[in-house]
């Protein structure tokens, strides 16, 4: 079975580091974009597996590179954040089904 490659877009540096070490730990191959422009950037000229996203980037947040990525692929996204209101949930519900 081939090994998934995954894109992390996460700008904080502890936060991607942990996840990298137990991406390693289960043998992924992953790459590290600290903002929304490198992630779509990584993810167009790579195409990943996966893609786990913050939505609190700088620049283009991630609601926009979600909508991106939506745009060429179908890649499974698993979405990271410490927003936790009623708002961000409905609107991440209602986005995904609209894309």
């Amino acid at each position: 079975m081939a090994i998934a490659n995954i894109l992390v877009i996460e700008d904080d540096p502890y936060i991607s580091d942990l996840i990298g070490l137990y991406l390693k730990r289960e043998s992924f191959h992953f790459s590290v974009a600290h903002d929304g422009e490198d992630g779509i950037d990584q993810f167009v000229a790579f195409p990943p597996d996966l893609v786990i996203l913050d939505l609190m980037l700088p620049g283009t947040d991630g609601w926009s590179v979600c909508r991106r990525i939506r745009t060429v692929r179908d890649t499974p996204i698993i979405v990271l954040t410490g927003k936790g209101e009623s708002y961000d949930k409905l609107l991440f519900v209602c986005d995904n089904v609209t894309l």
